[in-house]
């Protein structure tokens, strides 16, 4: 099975292709990277949406135009409640990288207490299946996962903000746990397996419709 991933984010997609294999045996992963150059030039993606939900539409969007089959896209953010819940879906924008970002957020709220430092990860994940040039629907997978940000940079594990989210009931950081700790708990994960159950049911009817109409020939041959 191919899918396409709609990211040029390195950490999501091994993340993803992780996710992924835990389900999928002969699953094929394919992100903007790995696409010809002819097909990587035209993707673009300007994430102008207002929440999740519409950048990750705009992201699958725009790869299903150039690609066809199972298009997958993800959108996500950290939001602090101190900080009225930003960064947000501004949360890749926030500052230039990923240490700097960690900084602008622990800078931010220095002065705020351990029990008021609440933060938790959001996450969606469009679907789009595109055959014969046409687009379906978008269906959208959710998840999240709440916890608290951290008094320092803790761990060089993960990507974007981990090295300073503790979820909820742990006393390691996302940067210094390990990837398994993280990979299928986290608001990525949770979404994905969303997606990954709505795949499998779908991969299901098509077998189901594809033996109904062998079916329906053979009989019409006999």
């Amino acid at each position: 099975m191919k899918i396409f991933l709609a990211t040029e984010n390195a950490g999501k997609v091994h993340e993803v292709r992780e996710i992924l294999k835990q389900s999928f045996a002969d699953v094929e992963c394919l992100c903007v990277a790995d696409l010809p150059a002819s097909i990587r030039e035209k993707y673009h993606a300007e994430e102008t949406g207002t929440t999740y939900a519409e950048n990750a539409l705009i992201k699958a969007r725009a790869l299903a135009r150039l690609t066809d089959g199972f298009v997958l896209a993800e959108d996500s953010g950290f939001e602090v409640e101190a900080l009225s819940r930003a960064p947000g879906i501004f949360s890749a924008r926030y500052a230039p990288t990923d240490r700097e970002r960690c900084e602008k957020i622990l800078h931010a709220i220095k002065n705020v207490p351990a029990h008021q430092r609440q933060a938790q990860f959001v996450a969606c994940v469009a679907f789009i299946e595109k055959r014969k040039g046409m687009q379906s629907p978008p269906v959208y997978f959710f998840g999240r996962r709440v916890g608290r940000v951290a008094d320092a940079i803790r761990g060089t594990n993960g990507f974007g903000y981990d090295p300073i989210f503790y979820p909820e009931g742990e006393n390691l950081t996302w940067g210094e746990a390990g990837e398994k700790a993280k990979v299928l708990v986290s608001h990525r994960g949770l979404a994905m397996r969303l997606a990954i159950q709505y795949l499998i049911a779908r991969m299901s009817q098509e077998h189901k419709e594809a033996d109904s109409i062998k079916s329906s020939s053979y009989s019409s041959d006999g």
